[in-house]
């Protein structure tokens, strides 16, 4: 139920803000807001348990259209079963601002490598604040979305092993 309601609110702020971003404030006979055609989204998600069996990873690929516009992205999240709480970056490692900054310099090194030309916005917001991981026993994995990414095909996702974020100081309770 979390996860539906949480994209339900996040499908209706999306949806306000399009129209938002799509009226025509010049315009005193624009009737954008009244004359708002059926928008949709579709949700899946996929779950995977990491080495502890309390934290879950799960994968949301969400599609949104607004007239006629789609809007494509993934999300992931890890949740504590026990304390029914999502698990954040900053809860991993003693030193978080560390261990983002070396997860942002993977995912550069392996998207520079494909030739991806926007990498360094991606590794920018990742430095500031690294989001859509999935806890895994021997590390973290990154999931992108092909699509925003520059890439074919639907999931693309970076793995960082726990070896390379020692220095950060990670919480070995989570990744044991």
């Amino acid at each position: 139920m979390f996860f539906k309601n949480m994209y339900v609110n996040s499908f209706e702020y999306d949806y306000i803000r399009f129209l938002t971003d799509n009226f025509d404030y010049s315009n005193e006979s624009d009737d954008s807001f009244s004359d708002r055609t059926r928008a949709y989204q579709k949700i899946t998600a996929d779950y995977k348990i990491s080495g502890m069996s309390e934290i879950v990873g799960v994968i949301v690929s969400v599609e949104q259209q607004f007239k006629g516009k789609k809007v494509n992205y993934t999300e992931a999240h890890n949740i504590n079963l026990k304390t029914e709480r999502i698990i954040e970056f900053s809860d991993l490692f003693e030193d978080s601002h560390l261990a983002a900054t070396i997860c942002s310099n993977e995912i550069y090194l392996t998207y520079s490598a494909l030739g991806y030309k926007k990498i360094s916005v991606i590794r920018a917001l990742y430095e500031i604040r690294p989001v859509n991981f999935i806890i895994r026993k021997d590390g973290l994995e990154f999931i992108f979305d092909r699509a925003n990414i520059g890439l074919s095909g639907d999931k693309a996702s970076v793995f960082i092993p726990i070896e390379k974020l020692k220095e950060a100081k990670p919480n070995m309770v989570i990744f044991s």
